[in-house]
């Protein structure tokens, strides 16, 4: 007779554990096997002789909570090694449930599956709090009769000491409440990484608060990398919502994505790969700013300038002047062209840019009127705003500096709305993105740059052209994300009075392009005095800084004004080495060497130093016959610039010993109250001794007085008894009173009174 199905089934599943006994299988999978309580007490029993099973797969049986009695205590045997437990599409209720969470603190296991059983929020209440200390990486409680409470109580779980990494809820019904408990964990969960609440009735209000979560997890540098929200009754704002912060997490547009999450996902996925693109582009574009063959026209042009102005030849200074603004204006040309690349890349961060391109222009007021004392003549006028602008710089930086230190400290944005009173609505983005400073340093937002004090000659220039001196007292914002940019703007709208803005962003009509860097410039009134406050990308300020080098040139007018040299060459200890080597081995140094001028050790004596800078700069010209006339030409000009710079050094250092002399004649000053002090602490110090030696004296001054008042008293008594009596009846002789003399008095002051 053929075996029945239950005794076929019982000869397979033996034949499966038989192997697994031998150590045969690792995985052993019974599904739909339509295993029962008996069968599976006999599969239980089993496992304890099969160590090398790790992964046990029993879905889809009929098996009971008598049953997962059983298998509770084999996976938690000692000898048990079953790490992967998928126990779904049984009847398993919330009993079952309790014992595989008593079963968690003693066994191995990482991963459970206990979808589509019967588990309501008591189930899961007790998974929730079996869950700290165990060692479960991945729970899976999908399509079961989870509400609120249950959700809560796992959410809660993720707070404590858990390894959990994976937790599947989709097909229940834990609503806006449950979503919002999790949203609050999530700010601090360092182990989540992948969560489903697919079908679980959240609304917009539950994909808000989940949205705000996972913004806070990928703030505190948490883990989660993917939330699954299909299928609830949110609308597309809270599908939108979700979709944001999805893509802060790094998360794909996946199969079950909803609609409208799928494409604002996808949007902004599509955004950043464009902002990588234009990053790229801007990169390349500035690898290739500087350009050494306009530098190299710029130092030859300047010296032909210098040596023809020596000469006095008008024709070639100015042929060379203007050969020197036509290359000027080639790099111009060049440089515009990179700002356009660099305005693209910060332009392709759409988000976060529109709070730079909506700050509107207004106009700007006067600089405040010169002090009375200059008169009319414009260069007194102008030295007395350089010198008021120098005795407000102190309160300048105070008041404009902290901005920096609030916004790098900000936690996020609510933290500056608060301290700045912004409103909040204007603000809803994070505070720090990927747009960065410093990638090694994500807190730092924004830098400071103050700007260096005006010429005075610059100063003037600007005065005769009409124009008010409000950038005396600046400073310049560098950021790199636009975000901030407008946060700044915002935070100083709402603290200072700000008199004009000029958002040169925002291209006027009629201009296609950008020929300078732009830069958000602000004007704020600080009691009367106009200070100036700039605003650039990071970026920009390097094309600045090589632009301004062509700046130079082409706002001059005439050669006069740029016969400075615009490249300043910067000494180093390379060069000084050279310099060196190349006048120890002249022939006016070699002529010294042995002789009496030239001091053991090779030091200079007095003679050499007198004679230093001839022979340093001949040095340099070992042949004069064989150097062509731009070299004598440059040397000429050196020789001038050598000049300027010991008067210089002359002028500074009489200014040096004007100060050493104040400062010992302010030491002297100190020296001087410090004796006074000395003196008038040690008449203190007497003071104090005489007023305690008088309150002692006091003191025995007032025990005297109340001494004499009874001897006083004493008297009066004797004088009254000595009177004559009436001799009417004999009289007793009185008694007279005791006194209680003070210790202090002598004994003969009865008698002396």
């Amino acid at each position: 007779m053929p075996p029945t199905v239950s005794e076929q089934l019982r000869q397979d599943v033996r034949s499966v554990l038989q192997q697994a006994r031998r150590g045969a299988l690792e995985t052993v999978d019974l599904s739909y096997k339509g295993i029962d309580d008996d069968l599976l007490r006999e599969l239980c029993l089993a496992l304890r002789h099969a160590p090398h099973v790790t992964s046990l797969n029993l879905r889809n049986n009929k098996f009971t909570d008598a049953g997962v009695i059983e298998l509770a205590e084999a996976v938690s045997h000692p000898d048990s090694n079953v790490t992967e437990l998928t126990i779904r599409n049984n009847n398993i209720t919330d009993v079952g449930a309790a014992r595989i969470a008593d079963a968690l603190k003693f066994s191995p296991l990482l991963v459970l599956h206990l979808g589509n059983c019967k588990l309501t929020d008591e189930g899961a209440s007790a998974l929730g709090r079996a869950l700290p200390g165990t060692a479960l990486m991945q729970l899976f409680l999908s399509v079961n009769h989870i509400q609120e409470l249950g959700a809560c109580v796992l959410a809660e779980s993720l707070l404590a000491d858990t390894k959990l990494e994976t937790l599947g809820l989709h097909c229940n019904t834990i609503g806006d409440i449950g979503a919002k408990a999790f949203a609050d964990v999530l700010a601090s969960n360092k182990t989540v990484q992948y969560l489903s609440f697919g079908d679980c009735g959240i609304t917009d209000s539950g994909a808000f608060a989940l949205a705000m979560g996972v913004r806070d997890n990928a703030k505190n540098r948490g883990v989660l990398n993917y939330i699954d929200f299909n299928d609830n009754p949110m609308t597309e704002r809270g599908e939108e919502a979700l979709a944001s912060a999805c893509y802060i997490i790094g998360q794909e547009v996946g199969e079950w994505t909803p609609a409208a999450a799928a494409r604002k996902l996808q949007g902004l996925i599509d955004n950043d790969r464009k902002e990588q693109e234009a990053y790229a582009a801007a990169q390349n574009a500035l690898g290739t700013i500087r350009d050494e063959a306009w530098l190299e026209g710029l130092k030859r042009l300047q010296v032909d300038m210098s040596g023809a102005a020596n000469e006095g030849d008008q024709e070639a200074l100015e042929s060379a002047f203007n050969t020197l603004k036509a290359l000027a204006d080639a790099q111009n040309i060049r440089l515009e062209s990179i700002i356009q690349i660099v305005v693209d890349k910060y332009a392709s961060a759409m988000e976060r840019m529109k709070y730079v391109m909506e700050i509107k222009d207004t106009p700007s007021v006067a600089q405040a009127k010169p002090w009375a004392c200059a008169g009319t003549d414009v260069a007194d006028q102008a030295r007395t705003y350089l010198s008021r602008a120098a005795w407000f710089q102190a309160k300048f930086l105070e008041t404009v500096g902290p901005l920096v230190d609030d916004v790098n400290n900000a936690e996020d944005i609510m933290d500056l709305v608060g301290m700045y009173e912004l409103n909040p609505d204007q603000y809803p983005l994070p505070l720090r993105s990927n747009l960065m400073l410093d990638p090694d340093n994500p807190d730092l937002l924004v830098n400071a740059k103050i700007g260096p004090p005006k010429e005075l000659e610059r100063a003037i220039t600007k005065m005769q052209s009409g124009k008010s001196l409000k950038d005396l007292n600046r400073i310049t914002y560098e950021v790199e994300d636009p975000y901030v940019m407008g946060i700044l703007f915002g935070c100083l709208k709402s603290r200072f009075n700000v008199v004009g803005v000029k958002n040169k962003f925002v291209l006027v009509p009629g201009q296609t392009t950008y020929t300078e860097p732009p830069v958000l410039h602000m004007n704020i009134d600080m009691d009367g005095w106009i200070v100036e406050v700039q605003m650039h990308f990071r970026d920009m300020l390097v094309v600045k800084a090589e632009q301004h080098q062509a700046y130079k040139v082409r706002r001059a007018t005439s050669p006069i004004e740029i016969m400075a040299p615009i490249i300043v060459h910067k000494i180093t200890a390379a060069d000084t080495n050279a310099a060196k080597e190349r006048i120890m081995s002249s022939p006016s140094i070699k002529g010294l060497r042995g002789s009496s001028a030239f001091a053991e050790g090779g030091s200079f004596k007095s003679e050499l130093k007198k004679s230093r800078a001839e022979s340093t700069l001949n040095s340099f010209v070992l042949d004069q016959d064989g150097i062509d006339d731009k070299l004598e030409l440059e040397r000429k000009h050196l020789q001038a610039t050598v000049a300027a710079l010991k008067n210089e050094v002359a002028g500074r250092n009489n200014v040096l010993d004007e100060t050493q002399q104040k400062l010992e004649a302010m030491r002297q000053e100190l020296e001087a109250a410090k004796a006074e002090l000395q003196k008038e602490a040690s008449c203190r110090e007497k003071v104090v001794e005489l007023e305690t030696q008088l309150e002692a004296n006091v003191c025995e001054l007032t025990k005297s007085v109340e001494y004499a008042k009874g001897l006083k008293e004493q008297l009066s008594s004797i004088l009254w008894m000595a009177k004559p009596q009436p001799p009417t009846s004999p009289v007793k002789p009185s008694k007279l009173p005791v006194l209680n003399r003070p210790k202090s008095a002598k004994p003969g002051a009865l008698k002396e009174s």
